[in-house]
């Protein structure tokens, strides 16, 4: 009898819904607003690196080519000097992904930031 019970107490968990709610789904390669605002980060690279630090990892001696607003800024440094209230969005292209949107010049990839 307590098998029977165990057993339809298990199929009956097992088909209803889940009562854990799952942390949403991030993309490795997108900060959002929502998320730059959990942070107590000053600047867009101790935002970045507390939030995505695989975003800063250069490529070999290749450092990310930073564009903010559409227009190319420079390297990595230049995150130090963007304040992190003032970013709507950062986004990670790969090498490749930049060579397309961008042209030559992005073998370490490149980081788009978009500010309110």
């Amino acid at each position: 009898m307590k098998t029977a019970i165990l057993i339809a107490l298990l199929a009956v968990t097992a088909c209803g819904p889940s009562l854990q709610t799952k942390a949403p789904h991030r993309s490795q390669n997108l900060i959002t607003e929502e998320e730059f605002k959990t942070t107590s980060a000053h600047n867009a690279y101790d935002a970045i690196k507390t939030l995505r630090p695989r975003m800063l990892r250069r490529r070999g001696d290749l450092p990310s080519v930073v564009y903010m607003n559409g227009a190319r800024m420079g390297e990595i440094g230049l995150l130090y000097n963007i304040n992190a209230e003032t970013i709507k969005e950062v986004r990670y292209l790969s090498a490749s992904e930049a060579t397309v949107q961008y042209g030559t010049g992005h073998t370490g990839g490149a980081i788009l930031i978009t500010t309110k």
